[in-house]
């Protein structure tokens, strides 16, 4: 994975094809972006300690995750380790609970235990483009389901990919869970799809987002909405 890193008034930015792979703040603190809204549906819909962390690219996540005072166990993997090398080195003192294994995602999460959240941000570059890869949805959406514990929540980082509609793009990412919610971005193109088993309508889960994101200061905290699919 090429990406170049440039540093930023408050910590560090990995840019592929001028996608932003991660936003990284020095500190725990919000992003203001999309990886504000994966750590809050992460932390508001969490049943248990445990999550996984597919593509963790420079960290993005774990700012806002860790303001939000979440002590969630992160166990993450990626085919780069650059990225977390780097988190590693500039954000260590703040991590948390973090592991990481540089691996296939679908062969690492095949092999792993249960967990109570899973984080899907796969991406790959195109020629001028950022996608998501095709086992995000060939085989990775019956994996998830296998390895989902009860009660959990499926978290995925939605991207246009393989010219498919949306409503393409969301078939083939569901999986088995009675419950799926999605978030659309007033400001980016991504779209976060939530599943669970757990009985959350769109209102409920919206509220609750909205109050996380104010709570660590997120520009982002009036900038989506939710609908039940």
């Amino acid at each position: 994975m090429d990406f170049e890193v440039a540093n930023t008034r408050h910590g560090f930015r990995l840019v592929q094809n001028g996608s932003v792979l991660s936003e990284v703040p020095g500190k725990p603190g919000p992003t203001h972006s999309v990886f504000d809204f994966l750590a809050a549906s992460a932390v508001v819909l969490a049943s248990g300690p445990r999550a996984a962390l597919l593509g963790f690219a420079g960290g993005g996540m774990m700012a806002p995750l860790r303001a939000l005072g979440s002590d969630l166990a992160i166990c993450a993997v990626d085919l780069d380790h650059r990225g977390f090398d780097l988190f590693s080195a500039e954000c260590k003192g703040w991590q948390g609970d973090l592991s990481f294994d540089r691996m296939d995602a679908a062969t690492w999460l095949q092999d792993s235990d249960e967990f109570n959240v899973i984080i899907e941000d796969l991406s790959m570059p195109t020629e001028d483009d950022v996608e998501k890869p095709p086992v995000c949805w060939r085989e990775l959406p019956e994996i998830m389901d296998s390895k989902l514990g009860n009660n959990g929540v499926i978290v995925t980082n939605i991207l246009p990919s393989a010219g498919m509609s949306w409503k393409q793009m969301l078939k083939s990412f569901r999986g088995a869970c009675r419950n799926s919610l999605l978030v659309h971005l007033n400001h980016f193109e991504n779209k976060i799809l939530i599943q669970t088993d757990q009985e959350f309508g769109a209102r409920l889960v919206s509220n609750r987002l909205r109050k996380a994101l104010r709570s660590i200061h997120s520009n982002q905290a009036r900038e989506f909405r939710i609908e039940r699919i």
